[in-house]
């Protein structure tokens, strides 16, 4: 994801300020509607499984309403883990994640003709690995290596899980990753989103000081865009981010 003055200019500051706001989403496609993933928060949280830098591919989108008072807040480098919603890309889908104290809700922004809710969630149910139980998993742990995983660690973690990520996805992170924070990596992700990826939705928002501006999202490059790109300019788009 990333947002640009042109697509093929991305503008770091702009990057760093761009707001997405819950109503603008709210405005994109009318033909999909909020989906339950049926897990429990034990199962999953969204706002320690997004925050931790499995992925870089997800940003906070401010909501109408404030998290409850009862929240612990607490951040991380990735964001703040007092976070309702989320809005990110998994392959060529542009997805919305809420999460509530009961469940957890998704929603696909950038439907096809042949959308079929049924096999979003699926397909989302197989992002988040639900078909493995959480439970049984903690309890085994925690008796196998007490010192390691304990009842402070459950307390602060319920449902931290781990994606079911696309490998050249990964790889691309992993490769960015050496020598960098969670911060510049989501950055550097973006960037090569914004130059080599496909456009896949521009979102009317405001930035900080509320004035209009849109919101570009991008796919990751294939290996063949990437193909074509020089080692001069992969090693000046990092220069720039620097």
């Amino acid at each position: 994801m990333a947002e640009s003055a042109t697509p093929n200019t991305p503008n770091k500051s702009k990057l760093a300020t761009s707001v997405v706001h819950q109503a603008d989403t709210d405005k994109l496609s009318t033909k999909t509607i909020w989906c339950d993933l049926c897990s429990s928060p034990t199962e999953l949280r969204a706002s320690v499984t997004l925050t931790t830098g499995q992925s870089f591919n997800w940003r906070e989108v401010t909501v109408a309403s404030p998290p409850s008072p009862s929240k612990v807040t607490t951040t991380t480098a990735w964001g703040s883990l007092t976070a309702m919603m989320w809005l990110g890309t998994i392959s060529s889908r542009v997805v919305l994640v809420r999460e509530t104290p009961a469940t957890t809700f998704v929603r696909l922004l950038n439907p096809s003709p042949d959308y079929n809710q049924i096999e979003f969630v699926s397909f989302m149910r197989a992002y988040f690995q639900l078909e493995i139980p959480l439970e049984p998993l903690y309890t085994k742990w925690t008796a196998d290596a007490p010192t390691l995983f304990n009842d402070e660690i459950l307390r602060r973690l319920p449902g931290v899980r781990v994606l079911a990520q696309d490998p050249w996805e990964t790889l691309l992170c992993f490769i960015t990753s050496s020598n960098n924070n969670i911060p510049r990596i989501h950055l550097l992700m973006e960037t090569l989103r914004a130059k080599h990826g496909e456009l896949l939705l521009t979102i009317p928002t405001k930035n900080e000081s509320e004035e209009s501006t849109e919101v570009k999202i991008y796919s990751y490059p294939t290996l063949e865009a990437l193909a074509q790109v020089t080692e001069g300019e992969f090693r000046g788009e990092r220069a720039t981010m620097s």
